[in-house]
């Protein structure tokens, strides 16, 4: 008898989340978008990782090219010699970084950083792959624009990735309105 009392005065679950709630207080389910597709979303980590690998892939491209470029006697090459040599090699290492992304863009879905830690940007609303156009255009230029202009999406994104109430969503998920799950086998 004393057990059915208890039973019927149970409360309602709460929302099912990886953080505690206050009872009273309003929630919203880390994993909202992604539990509507049958999705895992992404942890932070991971997208922190994937970020660092292609920061890692960026900045070997720039040693390498610092390393020509200190390498090249402006001295004893005459100017155009020179130049045709430094712009050269710029040039060709921005060719070879974007070419690898957009290699693997097109082909996987997911940066170098986002194939290595096993993530993937989808559509928020379907949670399909992004073409490489909706990839290039809505994830990676329209985030370099608005940082060239403002300067602090970096930080924002920061913030956002690891909040708790954003679903995880950086600045071009919310514009390109993706969200960055745990992708599967490849």
């Amino acid at each position: 008898m004393h057990d059915e009392g208890r039973l019927k005065h149970k409360e309602t679950p709460m929302p099912s989340t990886q953080y505690k709630i206050r009872p009273g207080t309003t929630a919203v389910a880390i994993n909202e978008a992604a539990a509507k597709l049958g999705l895992n979303l992404a942890s932070p980590w991971k997208r922190l990782g994937a970020v660092l690998i292609n920061q890692f892939f960026a900045t070997v491209c720039f040693i390498v090219m610092v390393a020509v470029f200190s390498l090249t006697d402006q001295y004893t090459l005459n100017t155009d010699a020179f130049l045709f040599i430094n712009l050269g090699t710029f040039l060709l290492l921005l060719l070879f970084y974007l070419g690898v992304q957009l290699h693997f863009i097109r082909r996987h879905g997911q940066t170098v950083g986002k194939r290595l830690m096993k993530i993937l940007p989808v559509l928020e609303a379907t949670g399909e792959r992004l073409t490489a156009a909706q990839y290039v255009f809505k994830r990676e230029l329209l985030i370099y624009a608005i940082n060239s202009l403002v300067g602090l999406p970096i930080l924002i994104n920061a913030f956002l990735v690891l909040s708790r109430g954003y679903n995880r969503r950086s600045l071009e998920d919310m514009l390109a309105k993706t969200i960055v799950v745990d992708a599967p086998d490849h």
